[in-house]
């Protein structure tokens, strides 16, 4: 997919608080990001460096995302 690399996240120490909810802020909106973007935004984190590089990441990330994006929208009605 164009313009998905490798990339390994800095430390960002004390402020992961910062990654959470930012990530916590995409799931809830998750129905209103177009599919496509979807599409790169999964690609791109199975392509983040990090110690949980396991078999079938990306179904794993898939199956995450629907599942709290589907808790967050049932939150909404």
């Amino acid at each position: 997919m164009d313009g998905i690399h490798p990339i390994a996240p800095p430390d960002v120490g004390d402020e992961m608080h910062m990654v959470r909810r930012l990530g916590w802020a995409l799931l809830y909106q998750w129905d209103r990001v177009p599919d496509d973007l979807r599409d790169r935004l999964i690609e791109q984190a199975v392509f983040t460096q990090d110690r949980y590089q396991t078999a079938q990441l990306k179904e794993r990330i898939a199956a995450f995302v629907g599942k709290h994006a589907e808790a967050f929208k049932a939150q909404k009605t």
